[in-house]
């Protein structure tokens, strides 16, 4: 009836709606997923950008939240967003047992 007083077709109408619906709901599966980027992205904020997949998949369970690391993984890989790896650190200059200290200049 709404669509005839319009002058438009049901299926546009229906596209329009299903378009203004941006946010899915939070008890469905990309509503979890929402909810879960924004708490991944608040535990890997709160780590000074350093926690990675297993980390923060850690922090989750601590927090009571079932979910796989493959989950958090592809969640971080959608937001852009990984761990800091450690560098190795290298030593340059190694002492020498016979060398005499150099006096001050």
């Amino acid at each position: 009836m709404m669509c005839r007083l319009l002058q438009i077709e049901r299926s546009g109408y229906y596209a329009w709606r299903r378009d203004c619906d941006l946010e899915p709901a939070p008890e469905s599966r990309a509503g979890r997923r929402v909810v879960l980027a924004d708490r991944i992205h608040t535990l890997w904020e709160q780590s000074r950008r350093v926690h990675g997949a297993r980390r923060i998949h850690a922090d989750l369970l601590a927090d009571g939240q079932m979910v796989s690391l493959w989950l958090v993984r592809s969640i971080m890989a959608e937001l852009k967003i990984c761990g800091l790896q450690p560098r190795a650190t290298r030593r340059t200059t190694v002492a020498s047992g016979t060398a005499a200290p150099i006096g001050d200049i």
